[in-house]
């Protein structure tokens, strides 16, 4: 590995049993609980009431582009996107508090079914569909020029079992401090969908656990890069 894994964005992903009636009011409430970190207007769409649940009807950014607050008819994304020069450590710290928040004030109004986190990361390398290829694929599918690889090692958390998915691929990355080649790497952790609503004390420890998504090492020793 010629470098480290840098923290692109992290997002948490919450879903929920029952339909969101009014996603502006929600939408108002959580940006409140979390200090209001969306400081811009949202955009509200007036979607058709056949359209699929699970598009956004409310699209919240902070106006450097730094967090985004979505909320669907039945699931909430929050996201942070980190630049390289920021203590990511620290801003993913913090992050993860207001997940924290989130969940415990979405369970005051709703049943949580299914919980997402998502990391991503790049790894600069100059020769990435190269690497993944040496570690992944047999010699003679080795002289790729493209690569996509996807690793799902399913484990169980509390009896509820737990898609721990890995996505690898070749990329192109204009950042302040790189520009070049790199191994884009994505963490999915999510829970399976459930039939009744989890609890409260469980889906927090639930996050708890699978917020290693969220550490940029631990990509590199998931991976292997």
């Amino acid at each position: 590995m010629e470098n480290k894994a840098v923290t692109i964005s992290t997002q948490l992903a919450i879903f929920i049993d029952s339909t969101i009636a009014r996603p502006d009011l929600l939408f108002n409430s959580l940006n409140s609980e979390i200090g209001e970190v969306i400081d811009a207007m949202p955009q509200t769409l007036p979607l058709p009431a056949d359209a699929p649940a699970d598009i956004p009807r409310v699209i919240g950014t902070s106006s450097f582009g730094k967090f985004n607050l979505n909320i669907s008819l039945n699931r909430i994304d929050f996201v942070e996107n980190y630049t390289p020069t920021e203590e990511i450590e620290k801003s993913v710290t913090e992050f993860k508090l207001k997940c924290n928040t989130l969940i415990a004030t979405i369970f005051q109004k709703y049943g949580v079914v299914r919980i997402g986190l998502v990391g991503n990361y790049y790894i600069p390398h100059k020769n990435p569909s190269q690497l993944i290829a040496d570690l992944y694929l047999n010699e003679n599918k080795r002289n790729l020029d493209e690569i996509t690889i996807r690793i799902n090692n399913r484990d169980t958390f509390k009896n509820i079992q737990i898609n721990n998915v890995i996505n690898l691929s070749q990329g192109q990355v204009t950042a302040q401090n790189y520009n070049g080649n790199a191994v884009i790497v994505q963490l999915d952790y999510n829970s399976t969908d459930n039939n009744t609503p989890l609890e409260e004390g469980l889906t927090l420890a639930l996050f708890k656990e699978k917020s290693i998504a969220y550490n940029s090492k631990h990509v590199e020793d998931v991976s292997g890069l």
